[in-house]
C-alpha cells in the first residue's frame, strides 16, 4: 500500500490516574479531508485538530489515511467528541479502554465519505514478501468506531518490505489494518483511502 510517516500522539491522564497506568489508543482517521480538519475533545477538554497533510502524496511519508492517536489510561470510560472545524455538531463516541486490550478506530462518516477498514496479511519468506490477497478482508465499523480485534505490525501505512528471519524460521506472518476507499474493495484493486480520485472526493 503505502510507506511509514510520523504521526501526533496525544496522551490523556485522567485526574487521580496512577503513573504508569496501563494506557489504550485511539486511532481517529480524517474522513473526507476536502471538508476540513477534524477537532477532538476528551472528556470535555479540546487535545487535537487532525488537519490534511502533504506527506499523504510523498512517497516517503505517504500513509493510507491522514489520522491522530489518542493515547488513553484505562482506568475509566472516556468521551471522545469529533466535530468538523467551523460546525458545531459533532459526533460522540463512549468508549471504555477496560473492554479491550487492542484500541479502537474512529472514522466520523465513514460509510457516506467512502472509507472503510480492511486487515491484510503478508507473508515473509527468505525469497522476499508477498501479500496473501485472499486473506484481505473487512473490519466492519458499527456507527463509525470498531474496538480492534487484535494488535496489528503496522496501521495505516505500509508492511515493511522485509524483516528478520531468525535461522530457525522459513517464513513470518505480519497483519496491518489499513484505510481504503470502498468503491475500490477488491483484492486487485485496492487503493488506499488517500489515493481516492478526485471525482470521488468531490462527490462526497
Amino acid at each position: 500500500m503505502v510507506a511509514a510517516a510520523a504521526i501526533t500522539l496525544v496522551v490523556v491522564d485522567r485526574a487521580g490516574a496512577r503513573h504508569g497506568a496501563p494506557r489504550r489508543q485511539a486511532y481517529v482517521l480524517l474522513t473526507a479531508p476536502e471538508r476540513g480538519p477534524l477537532i477532538v475533545s476528551v472528556d470535555g477538554k479540546q487535545i487535537a485538530k487532525i488537519a490534511p497533510s502533504w506527506r499523504r502524496f510523498v512517497p516517503t511519508f505517504a500513509r493510507d489515511v491522514d489520522f491522530g492517536i489518542v493515547d488513553l489510561t484505562a482506568d475509566a470510560p472516556h468521551v471522545l467528541d469529533v466535530r468538523r472545524a467551523g460546525e458545531n455538531t459533532s459526533k460522540r463516541f463512549t468508549i471504555d479502554p477496560r473492554a479491550t486490550e487492542h484500541g479502537w478506530v474512529i472514522a466520523p462518516d465513514a460509510e457516506s465519505a467512502d472509507l472503510c477498514l480492511v486487515e491484510a496479511k503478508v507473508v515473509y519468506a527468505r525469497d522476499g514478501a508477498t501479500r496473501d490477497t485472499s486473506t484481505i478482508r473487512k473490519v466492519q465499523l458499527a456507527d463509525d468506531v470498531v474496538a480492534l480485534p487484535q494488535a496489528y505490525e503496522a496501521y495505516f501505512v505500509e508492511s515493511p518490505r522485509s524483516v528478520r528471519l531468525e535461522s530457525h524460521e522459513s517464513v513470518k506472518t505480519r497483519f496491518s489494518l489499513h484505510a481504503i476507499a470502498c468503491s475500490t474493495f477488491d483484492a486487485d484493486a485496492v487503493q488506499p483511502y488517500a489515493w481516492r480520485s478526485s471525482s470521488a472526493r468531490a462527490a462526497n
